[in-house]
C-alpha cells in the first residue's frame, strides 16, 4: 500500500524563555502535494531568506503570507488540507515536562498533535509521509514506534479486544500507519517552513495576547478619510509598535477574519491566544495551558 497523506511539522518557542511554545503540523492528500508546490513556491520566491515566523518582519512577508495563506484556506475548504497546532505554557507547573528545555518534553507534546491529528483527524487506514524539522533532541524512530503502538492497539481495543495478536491484523487494520518519519533541514522544505510559520504565529498570539488585543482593538475603531486610515481618538495615537509587530498583527487578523467568516471556530480573545474551540476544523489552533 502507498501512503495516501503527507505531514510536515515544526516547533516555536519550545524552551522556558518564552511563556508559550507550539508545534503545527500541515497535513493534506498526497494527491494535492504537485498543486500546493505549483502554486505557493513562486510566491515564496519573493522572500530572500527562509520562509519563517522570525523572518515575518516587512510588507513584503505580510503580502506573500497572505496569498499563501488564500492557497492554504482553498484546499482546507475542500477538505483536502489542515493545520493541526498544539500551544502549551512553558511556565506550567501542573506539567513538570513543560518547566524543563528536555527533548522528553519535545517528544511527548509532538506525541500528542501527531496522535491526535493521525488518530481522529482524517479517518482510518491512512498511511503517512511525514517530515519534521531536525531536532537532535528527539528520539524519531521511537516516537514512530509509539505511534504505531497507538494505532495498533487501539484499533484491537475497538474491535477484537486486547488479546487478540494477528500479523495480518496488526498489518493491514490499523487506524493509520506510517511509511517514514523524517527529520529534514528546514531550509530545504518550503512546507517545513509554513509550518514553522503557524507555529510561530500561535506561540506569538499568546506571548503578546495583551498587545496584540489591544491593537485589534486600536485598528478596529480606526476611521477613513480620502482613503487614508486615521486614529478615531487621541489615546489611540500613543499606541505604537515596531512595524514588525504591526505585520504580525495584521497577518493574525486576515487568518482570523477568513476562518470566522467561513465559521471554522477560531478564538483569539477567548484564551487571550489563538485557539480552536472545535478540532475537527481545519485551522485547529489548541490551546493545552491553564486557565488565564
Amino acid at each position: 500500500m502507498t501512503f495516501t497523506h503527507y505531514a510536515f511539522a515544526d516547533e516555536s518557542s519550545y524552551t522556558t524563555d518564552n511563556n508559550y511554545g507550539a508545534i503545527s503540523i500541515l497535513n493534506f492528500r498526497k494527491e494535492i502535494k504537485t498543486p500546493l508546490e505549483d502554486a505557493i513556491l513562486p510566491l515564496l520566491a519573493d522572500i530572500p531568506n527562509e520562509y519563517k515566523w522570525s523572518n515575518f518582519q516587512n510588507p513584503c512577508y505580510l503580502n506573500v503570507s497572505k496569498n499563501v495563506f488564500d492557497i492554504l484556506f482553498q484546499y482546507a475548504g475542500q477538505g483536502d488540507l489542515r493545520i493541526d497546532t498544539i500551544i502549551w505554557d512553558n511556565k506550567d507547573a501542573a506539567h513538570k515536562r513543560n518547566l524543563t528545555n528536555t527533548g522528553e518534553k519535545l517528544s511527548i507534546l509532538y506525541y500528542i498533535r501527531l496522535r491526535d491529528m493521525l488518530a481522529n483527524r482524517w479517518g482510518s487506514n491512512t498511511r503517512w509521509m511525514i517530515l519534521v524539522d531536525e531536532q537532535r533532541q528527539i528520539n524519531w524512530e521511537e516516537l514512530k514506534q509509539y505511534l504505531q503502538y497507538y494505532s495498533m492497539v487501539k484499533n484491537q481495543k475497538t474491535l477484537l479486544g486486547m488479546d487478540y495478536d494477528l500479523a495480518w491484523h496488526r498489518e493491514h487494520r490499523c487506524l493509520f500507519s506510517i511509511e517514514d518519519l523524517t527529520p529534514v533541514k528546514s531550509c530545504d522544505n518550503h512546507f517545513i517552513q509554513i509550518a514553522d510559520l503557524f507555529a510561530g504565529m500561535a506561540a506569538y498570539s499568546h506571548n503578546y495576547s495583551d498587545q496584540i488585543l489591544t491593537w485589534l482593538d486600536s485598528d478596529s475603531r480606526r476611521h477613513y478619510e480620502n482613503n487614508i486610515a486615521q486614529p478615531a481618538f487621541e489615546f489611540l495615537e500613543e499606541l505604537k509598535l515596531d512595524p514588525k509587530y504591526i505585520h504580525r498583527n495584521k497577518f493574525i487578523k486576515y487568518v482570523y477574519l477568513k476562518c470566522k467568516k467561513r465559521k471554522y471556530g477560531v478564538s483569539i480573545r477567548n484564551k487571550k491566544g489563538l485557539h480552536t474551540f472545535q478540532p475537527k476544523h481545519p485551522f485547529n489552533f489548541f490551546y493545552a495551558g491553564p486557565e488565564k
